[in-house]
Order: C-alpha cells, then sequence, then structure tokens
C-alpha cells in the first residue's frame, strides 16, 4: 500500500525498500523498485543483500534450503555486531560460527560469524527475498510446521484487505486451529463479501453491512486452498475495525479476540427434530462450536481426520451406530448424517467405501486398506488426486463392527471383488494400496488377470513385497498381549514400563500416548483400541501366511520412501524386490516422506501428482 501510495505521488523516482536487524547495522538487503515494473507478491521484497553481506536461508538443520523453500535468513560479513553487552548467553544463542567461509576468507578477517535473524524468508525467480514472518511465530499444528506469514502474504495480497494477522488458538479441548484476523481498506470489501465484524476495543458485535455476502469465510477458504495445503488454511476468519495495538505501534496479538462462531441468518438451518438436534449437540461438543446448522459442512467448519473419529465414537454411544469413518466424504453435514443414522440402525457393516464421486468417466480407482483396517487414511490423497477421479476405498471386515475380522488375503480378495464388482461390473481395473494394502492389491490384479480382466493401473504405495520378513508387523505373533505391546511401543511406551503393566492398564497407557501424539482422538475407549487391534492382528497373520501362486502380467508402480521413520525399525523397501512379482515393468517412483507420514500433507501432494501422471502416461521416473 505505501508503495502504491509512493509512486503516486513521485512516479519517476527510484524506491529502495532496505532490511536489516540492529545486529546487522540496520541495512544489510535492498530491494530497487521501479514503477514501471509489475509486483508479483504482495509484499515488497527485501531484496538482495548490500556489498560486503552475505545472506544465507537455512532449514533447522542449519543446512541451506532449495530455491524457493523458505528457511531463517542468517546474515554474515562486514556488517555483525559483536554481540548483546553483558549477555554472554544471549550472544552465543544468536551469533552462529559460519560454516560456508572458505580458508582464504578466513584468513583475509572477515568474520567468521553468523547472525540468526529470527526471519523467515524465501528466494523468489529472480532471486531476491522475500519476507514471510518470524520464527517465534512459526506454529506446529497436528504434526504439520506452519508458516503463518505465509498465509497472512496472500491474503494481504487481495484487493481490498489491508491489514491480516494470523494465529494459532487453542480452544477448550486443547486443540489448535489456524485463526485469520482481516481489516478491510476504508470503504473498501474484499471480494465483494465482508462477514460480521467485531470492535477489538469494545467486543461488541457490529451491524454487518447491507453489501455483504454470505459466504465471505467460504470464498476466503476456497482462494487459499487453492494456493496452500490444506493444512494450512484457516479454520476461522474474524474481521476487525482495526488491530490491537501495542505501545510501540505493532499488532499487539495477545489482544486478538476469541474467535466466535458466526451465524449467518440468510444460509443457517436449525435442527428439524430431535435427532438433528443430538447430532448438532455432538457437532458442537466435538468442534467447540455454538450453533451449528444442518448443512454445514464438517471439514469446512473446523473437522480434520481426528475430529472425525472422535465424532465417530460420540455416534456411536449416542446413537448405538457405528457409521463408516469414511462416510463423512459423501455426507459431511448433520442432515446427511441423520439420514445414515436412520438406514444404517439395523443395518450391515460397509465394506466399499465411496470416497469421491469423479466427473470424469474413467474407470475408478480402488484403494486398498492398510495393516490398521481403515480407509480414512486416503483422506487427503483423494483430495489431492483431483474431482475428475472416482474414488472407492475398501475397508476391513470388523473395522467397524463387532463381525470377526478375516485372517487370510485370499478370503479378503473373495469378498473385495464381490464389492468392486458392484459398482464396475468389468475392467479395466485400477487398484492401489498402501503398505499391507499394496499386497491385497496385489492379489486381487492376480485374480483378475486369471478371469481374464484387464488392470489398467496397479500401484503399491510403499508395500514391501509377499516374500518379505513380516517379523516386524503388529500381530504377528498371534499372542494378543505380545501384540498390544506392540502398539503400546510403536506409541513411544518404553520397554521398562511394559513389564510391570496388566492388561488395563497397557490399554490406558497406549490411549495416554496416543492421544498425546494425536493418533488416536480424545475420549478413546479401550473397547475400541481393542477392535482396532483385533483386526490389526488379522491383517498381520493374513500377510504372514500369504503365498501368491503366480506373478502379474501387468506393469507395477511403486511409489516408495527413502526415509526411515524414527522410533520405527522397518527396513526401506528395495524397489528390485518387486521384480520377481510381474512379467510387465517395474516403475519406481521415489516420494517424500517417511512410510507413515507419506499419505499426509505435505508429501501427499508429490504422491498424488506421481499415481496421476502413472495414470496417464508410462514415462519411467
Amino acid at each position: 500500500e505505501l508503495q502504491k501510495r509512493f509512486f503516486t505521488r513521485l512516479p519517476q523516482t527510484e524506491l529502495h525498500n532496505t532490511y536489516g536487524p540492529t545486529e546487522t547495522c540496520v541495512e544489510a538487503t535492498y530491494y530497487p523498485y521501479r514503477p514501471q515494473e509489475e509486483l508479483t507478491t504482495a509484499l515488497v521484497p527485501i531484496g538482495y543483500p548490500i556489498r560486503n553481506v552475505q545472506a544465507y536461508i537455512l532449514d533447522a538443520h542449519g543446512q541451506p534450503v532449495p530455491h524457493g523453500v523458505s528457511g531463517e535468513l542468517h546474515l554474515g560479513g562486514a556488517c555483525v555486531t559483536r554481540g548483546y553487552h553483558n549477555r554472554p548467553d544471549l550472544t552465543a544463542e544468536k551469533y552462529v560460527p559460519n560454516p560456508f567461509l572458505q580458508a582464504n576468507e578466513q584468513a583475509d578477517g572477515v568474520d567468521a560469524r553468523l547472525y540468526k535473524t529470527g526471519d523467515i524468508v524465501r528466494l523468489l525467480p529472480d532471486g531476491a527475498m522475500e519476507f514471510l514472518g518470524r520464527v517465534d511465530h512459526q506454529v506446529k499444528i497436528r504434526g504439520f510446521r506452519i508458516e503463518l506469514g505465509e498465509i497472512e502474504s496472500l491474503l494481504l495480497s487481495l484487493e481490498g484487505v489491508r491489514e491480516v494477522t494470523v494465529v494459532a488458538r487453542e480452544d477448550v479441548s486443547g486443540d489448535k486451529r489456524i485463526v485469520a484476523y482481516l481489516v478491510a481498506e476504508s470503504g473498501a470489501a474484499p471480494m465483494q463479501v465482508v462477514s460480521v465484524q467485531r470492535d477489538v476495543a469494545s467486543h461488541d458485535r457490529l451491524q454487518e453491512p447491507e453489501n455483504a455476502s454470505s459466504n465471505t469465510s467460504q470464498q476466503l477458504r476456497s482462494y487459499l486452498q487453492s494456493r496452500l495445503p490444506e493444512y494450512m488454511v484457516p479454520s476461522t476468519f474474524v474481521w476487525l475495525d482495526a488491530m490491537p495495538l501495542t505501545s510501540s505501534g505493532k499488532t499487539d496479538r495477545k489482544a486478538l479476540p476469541a474467535p466466535e462462531r458466526q451465524v449467518d441468518s440468510s444460509t443457517y438451518v436449525a435442527p428439524r427434530d430431535g435427532l438433528e438436534l443430538e447430532m448438532a449437540r455432538l457437532w458442537e461438543e466435538v468442534l467447540d462450536l455454538a450453533a451449528v446448522g444442518i448443512h454445514d459442512n464438517f471439514f469446512l467448519i473446523g473437522g480434520h481426520s481426528l475430529k472425525a473419529l472422535a465424532l465417530s465414537n460420540r455416534i456411536k454411544e449416542q446413537f448405538g451406530v457405528t457409521l463408516p469413518l469414511a462416510l463423512l466424504f459423501q455426507a459431511p453435514t448433520v442432515a446427511d448424517l441423520c439420514r445414515h443414522v436412520r438406514a444404517h440402525r439395523d443395518g450391515e457393516e460397509q465394506i466399499l467405501i465411496p470416497l469421491q464421486q469423479g466427473t470424469s468417466s474413467q474407470p475408478p480407482l480402488f484403494l486398498i486398506h492398510p495393516q490398521g483396517g481403515g480407509v480414512l487414511s486416503y483422506f487427503h490423497l483423494v483430495r489431492e488426486l483431483g474431482t475428475e477421479q472416482t474414488v472407492y476405498g475398501l475397508q476391513a471386515v470388523g473395522f467397524e463392527s463387532d463381525r470377526e475380522p478375516l485372517t487370510s488375503l485370499e478370503a479378503m480378495a473373495d469378498l473385495y471383488l464381490a464389492e468392486m464388482r458392484k459398482v464396475a461390473s468389468r475392467g479395466p481395473y485400477r487398484l492401489a494400496g498402501w503398505s499391507f494394502g499394496g499386497v491385497l492389491a496385489y492379489e486381487l490384479a492376480r485374480r483378475l488377470e486369471a478371469e481374464d480382466e484387464g488392470v489398467e493401473f496397479f500401484g503399491l504405495l510403499d508395500a514391501m513385497p509377499p516374500s518379505a520378513d513380516t517379523t516386524e508387523l503388529l500381530g504377528s505373533s498371534g499372542s494378543e498381549r505380545q501384540a498390544l505391546e506392540e502398539y503400546a511401543l510403536a506409541y513411544g511406551v518404553s520397554q521398562e514400563e511394559l513389564s510391570d503393566l496388566n492388561e488395563d492398564d497397557l490399554l490406558d497407557a497406549i490411549i495416554r500416548k496416543g492421544e498425546a501424539l494425536l493418533l488416536l482422538p480424545t475420549g478413546t475407549s479401550p473397547a475400541t483400541v481393542r477392535q482396532k487391534l483385533r483386526v490389526m492382528m488379522a491383517c498381520g497373520e493374513a500377510q504372514a501366511t500369504y503365498q501368491p501362486t503366480n506373478r502379474l502380467r501387468t506393469d507395477i508402480h511403486l511409489f516408495y520412501v527413502q526415509e526411515r521413520a524414527e522410533g520405527f525399525a522397518n527396513d526401506l523397501i528395495d524397489p528390485q524386490d518387486w521384480v520377481a512379482y510381474t512379467d510387465g515393468d517395474l516403475l519406481a517412483h521415489p516420494v517424500p516422506g517417511h512410510h507413515h507420514n507419506m499419505v499426509e500433507p505435505p508429501h501427499v501432494q508429490t504422491l498424488a501428482a506421481r499415481i496421476k501422471q502413472a495414470l496417464t502416461t508410462r514415462a519411467r521416473v
């Protein structure tokens, strides 16, 4: 805004934006901006180092980040000051050795230290640096590190937005969520939609402008979803008359008002009967919201996979009905869920789960459950695959019921093929599976080929071949006590603790650790853990006893990771181990992350892109 006003008054003048903390003699970088140039970023870049200044953008381990990736700016050279007066501890923390200096530079007396600015920047295509925010404004939500400054920068690029502050707030249940506070230009309504505003000083609710639209937050959310990973999109947008300020004139983040659930009378529909009222109250408790309408979308008002698990547990307790977790994909509102509660009260367990109804006529993609038995782990992958692809998930027997789970891949394949043919009576078929699901998908593909059905695409998501050592699989020992201990060890319970715990205490430890690690939703019951364990043990037994009788004819697309998951002993997969299982080609696609987070953001974006490419081309990677 300041830059625009400057060139309005002084159109022929060159403007330099300079940057630098006091610890580096104030000015360390500059960006020369001319009025005829088109600025492509929301903020004027901080530019390039001045002479005798070195700038390094480093990650948390002190290593340079790739071009375009954000990291902490470190400054070196003649600009670096000696340190903080009488503060050797702070000096040692902020002034660090420069590992990038050459021996001749050190001999020439160049300062061999770097100053850690605490500022997050990234390189733009022209080599200039863009400021994104502060290290101390970085937050971690559900395991994802989030740059709040990056969200602020995108929102500031919208016409009509004057100020933005994005923070992470913790609700009463301990769940963190991202909240964006915005101030509009005087007399402007961003994107022609302004929702209910709040006066920061009085916290009184103001009247909604006459020309405001009811879908402000949804439009802002959609705008960010097209440019950011899902986990970086704020759950709430709050409009203010002005940002609260500190005595020095900076935004006082601590004084930002707690967001309230904004109820739009033009779109809010209240519960129409007792069942909808009970369901809406469950949503309000799980999401820590007030006045949930029957047409509100679960994932657009703060819901995520762990909240979905918690909601599923509450529905089972409240209504005595077990609904598939993946049902929220196609029934994400109170009204939709209530229809399924009425229909499923005496219904059978659902095995084939519609995850997405695509817009194209291409064959559906069937995703086979991993060892845990559920298909909600594919949530992010399905979204990243795009809206054209129809996707079904195959969920294990007993995952959401008291039925005994199947203990052989052959029996699972018989059932799953029958389910698949309900929606695709003939080929070509598209199959993929993550981990254990890959081995099960292999048996399904083998059977389809034996019946002369075409397998158009067969994908393995970091799956071990059938001949691999299965002793690391949970439940492969066959003992429930041993499986519980393996479960506990995977969640971080120490080996020393295990011997002193009886079975009930062991279950409590698993729940406590699982909730702390955000691997289990708050309020998980011992019965839920036992149910999950029963399915995992059955799948472990099925894989341990599986022996395929012949090879595939189709190509295998193997999407494999190269990073070990901390605390897990499983060996990394060698793509060559799958060569013996097909007469077609093995196309190996390395993907980022480790075995347990490859289907989660941000890694899932690369995985989805390579699956989409593999669905349409045979290009080797």
